[in-house]
């Protein structure tokens, strides 16, 4: 029964983010700011799916050590993933709050999600602690850097469309970090992947209720 509810949890993700994603993307025209969400969204499911799909497999399969190698691919390409995730986030709050980014604060983003694509590529197959703890470093910067803009932007009107999405991702981002540090050693805090996975179907249905509203001006 809990593999059936946390698969469910695992597939809902990946057709939501994908299909609203693409739905986005699709129906973009001349709109930007859909084709910067839209491609937010096809990114992350894509990205996660990597090693969600594998764990899929081995769950009903119930072959543990098959999948491996495709678990630890698949987490090597969702933590960069999950970089360029924030990175397009960055960017799309700028157009749909309508801010100017300082060329000074886009270079020092820009740094950090290169640190952390380097750092992901250099530790790819270490499991030790400090060097698991240590490649996150650029992930949780960059993290919040984009809650503090949204949670910023909730607090006026025109934030609205999207006023929870700094805790949605406050909350994926405490997930994700636990789950990368917990997890390689520890198999029992694999389960942090469930409300990781329901942070982001929360952020799916926020894009998916501005644009259903046409609020991706």
């Amino acid at each position: 029964m809990h593999s059936v509810i946390k698969s469910s949890f695992y597939i809902i993700f990946i057709l939501s983010s994908i299909a609203v994603g693409s739905q986005l993307l699709l129906s973009s025209k001349d709109n930007r700011l859909k084709k910067i969400i839209g491609f937010m969204l096809l990114f992350l499911g894509i990205g996660e799916g990597f090693h969600i799909v594998p764990r899929l497999l081995e769950i009903f399969t119930s072959e543990i050590n098959k999948y491996q190698s495709m678990i630890e691919t698949g987490r090597f390409i969702s933590s960069i993933a999950i970089l360029f995730f924030y990175l397009i986030l960055y960017w799309f709050r700028s157009g749909f709050y309508k801010k100017e980014i300082s060329k000074n604060r886009t270079y020092i983003v820009l740094f950090i999600g290169i640190i952390g694509v380097v750092l992901s590529i250099i530790f790819k197959d270490n499991t030790e602690y400090f060097l698991v703890a240590l490649r996150n470093i650029p992930l949780l910067a960059l993290g919040l850097v984009v809650i503090t803009e949204f949670k910023k932007e909730s607090l006026v009107e025109a934030g609205k469309p999207f006023k929870y999405l700094w805790l949605a991702l406050l909350l994926s981002l405490v997930f994700t970090i636990s789950f990368e540090l917990l997890s390689t050693n520890f198999d029992l805090f694999i389960i942090l992947m469930m409300p990781k996975s329901l942070m982001f179907i929360w952020i799916v249905y926020m894009v998916f209720d501005a644009s259903k509203k046409d609020l991706l001006k």
